[in-house]
């Protein structure tokens, strides 16, 4: 289809982001052609000629009647229904447009190895390098935030301009390579500017159709607004989320607004839709994000400036035309194929995709589904892969009817779900926050231990187990004499990392979070060491050898808590022998190298004094 090309893209890209940069409630909301768009106007121009029906008086009724259904949809406030997107939808309409963006990159690809005159094999291997150069770069540049390379500052400029530098390399290396080994595809330009594709008139006549086209317009829009409902919507809560620290208030129903007046007014000229992006949105976000001296994030710069500059900067394509042609084509899809890998590698359905490929032993164990078995997280992964498949089947066979199966995705996740999997699991499954590990001394567990009692026993008073992590840091006291021999190697000090699961005994690891919080075995000596067990814990009688929460008071005592395998009930004040289940598999839902365990008196399992490595 070459009826709508680079020049209205831009055009009205550039235009109506301005616009939203000043008139819009949240600026920092990016919206575009998105590459869904795209696939709609296809299919809508492959409705025109299978109706025959004139394109252009269609796609401006269209584009009238999708304004028309997104203002009464902002007038009603009817975007508060977005409550029942949860990440389950999410997952798999980011997954969905990642996908959509990475197949533009590979056919772009493909095109330019077909438009190869000469020596095609080392043309095709050129652009394949140039292609993945681009996108591996980018992503590498887009990542630097878990390495000590440089300095934070220098680190978060290159993750903010991951792809605007890899793109600048890209077209450095092309010059070079087109003037002295290998002709190049540069970017043609000479079409750029101030005109149509197609050499049309930029205005529409309406009345060159028939009141049929205009009942297809008004049929042809209700798909299209509902694929809008949701790509703006999830856009905006993607920006609104507790992490991304917007503090301007919730903007659903004003931006909507806005979108319907862009695109009731946009098709009339021949211009494309716009909508909220992903993940160019929460991108953009994160981009405006200040942080503290420990480089966690604080709030966020929102303006109305920076985007309108941002906006304002791609007209500059049309003024300058002769700037795009010093830009490969491969630059083009590089970034494509780039920015559908970000969308697709920031959801929790990719983590989940990667474990059908990654050792068991090695699973995360820092994720609210790690407590589950492996089984029912591959089936539920499955299930969001197959409902991926199913978007791009009915965008493929169906045409303009593939949002209403995003639609569907809603009753699939409330109703059909449940049937397959508990409630409990579900959330654990589509949890973001829960299991979350925590360094040092930020509390996993509430420190208020004793206030709900559970068949006589105390029980922490949180609801919702979680995780945490722990670190102990051995030492020597004479470390120039004597140091820890690890691997053949001498170290002044030994360092361990330990996982506390609540999940498999949530009372026993908010007691031992709750001491290591308190500070209460720092400076403590190591006071049994028997081949492979390491002890520690006891204060001395002073303290009533074990924890006084207060000075002088009774020691704090637990009861003896141990998971099993199989078993949903916590086995509470006696042993497995006791409790005749002998064989039962304590729970351990991830391999360890040791374990931490809470010594107790020989003939008093309710008790708790040390800490046994």
């Amino acid at each position: 289809m070459q009826v709508i090309g680079i020049n209205e893209y831009v055009l009205m890209n550039s235009i109506s982001g301005m616009l939203h940069s000043v008139i819009g409630c949240q600026p920092l909301l990016v919206l575009r052609p998105t590459g869904p768009i795209t696939l709609l106007i296809e299919k809508l121009h492959e409705a025109s000629d299978w109706l025959s029906l004139p394109f252009w008086p269609l796609l401006a009724w269209t584009g009238m009647f999708v304004g028309l259904y997104m203002f009464l949809i902002a007038a009603f406030e009817v975007s508060r229904l977005i409550k029942y997107v949860t990440a389950f939808t999410e997952n798999i309409f980011a997954m969905f447009i990642g996908t959509v963006y990475i197949n533009d990159g590979v056919q772009g690809m493909i095109r330019l190895w077909s438009s190869a005159q000469a020596d095609v094999e080392a043309q095709k291997l050129l652009v394949l390098n140039m292609t993945l150069g681009c996108t591996l770069l980018a992503l590498f540049l887009s990542n630097l935030d878990g390495t000590s390379w440089a300095t934070y500052r220098i680190r978060m400029i290159l993750m903010d301009y991951a792809l605007t530098i890899s793109i600048f390399i890209l077209a450095g290396v092309a010059a070079l390579l087109n003037a002295h080994f290998f002709p190049v595809d540069f970017i043609d330009s000479t079409s750029l500017g101030f005109t149509t594709t197609a050499g049309r008139a930029w205005t529409t006549n309406l009345a060159d159709t028939t009141p049929e086209g205009v009942l297809a317009a008004a049929v042809a829009a209700i798909p299209i607004v509902l694929f809008f409902f949701l790509d703006q919507n999830i856009s905006s809560i993607m920006c609104q989320k507790a992490g991304m620290h917007i503090q301007k208030g919730a903007y659903y129903h004003s931006s909507f607004a806005c979108m319907a007046l862009f695109n009731f007014l946009g098709p009339i000229w021949g211009l494309p839709f716009v909508t909220g992006s992903l993940p160019h949105s929460p991108q953009f976000v994160h981009a405006m994000t200040v942080t503290d001296a420990k480089h966690k994030p604080v709030g966020v710069v929102e303006n109305r400036i920076a985007p309108f500059v941002g906006y304002g900067l791609m007209m500059l394509a049309l003024v300058f035309p002769k700037l795009i042609s010093l830009l490969p084509e491969t630059a083009v899809y590089g970034a494509l194929t780039y920015v559908g890998l970000k969308a697709a590698m920031g959801t929790q359905l990719w983590e989940r995709f990667l474990l059908f490929f990654t050792d068991p032993q090695y699973h995360p164990a820092d994720k609210g589904w790690s407590h589950l078995p492996r089984r029912t997280v591959h089936f539920f992964t499955a299930i969001q892969l197959l409902l991926v498949v199913g978007c791009w089947l009915c965008n493929i066979y169906i045409g303009l009817g593939f949002p209403l199966f995003v639609v569907t995705l809603i009753p699939i996740r409330f109703k059909v779900l449940p049937c397959l999997f508990s409630n409990k699991d579900i959330e654990s499954l589509l949890s973001e926050d829960r299991g979350r590990y925590v360094w040092g001394l930020e509390p996993c567990f509430s420190t208020s231990l004793f206030v709900k009692q559970k068949v006589g026993l105390a029980m922490p008073c949180q609801a919702e187990p979680t995780r945490a992590r722990a670190s102990l840091t051995a030492q020597r006291k004479s470390p120039r004499s004597l140091r820890y021999a690890l691997d053949s190697e001498l170290f002044n000090e030994a360092k361990f990392k330990m996982i506390v699961d609540g999940y498999s005994s949530p009372l026993s690891a908010g007691n031992f979070v709750d001491l290591v919080q308190r500070s209460f075995y720092n400076g403590m000596s190591i006071q049994r060491a028997d081949g492979f067990i390491i002890q520690t814990g006891d204060p001395g009688p002073a303290s009533g050898n074990g924890f006084q929460p207060t000075p002088g008071g009774p020691v704090r005592t637990i009861p003896l808590e141990v998971g099993l395998r199989g078993r949903s009930e916590t086995l509470y004040g006696e042993t497995i022998d006791e409790a005749r289940l002998v064989g039962k598999e304590v729970k351990i839902p991830f391999q360890a190298d040791g374990t931490v365990a809470l010594a107790r008196r020989e003939f008093d399992n309710d008790s708790v004094t040390l800490t046994r490595i």
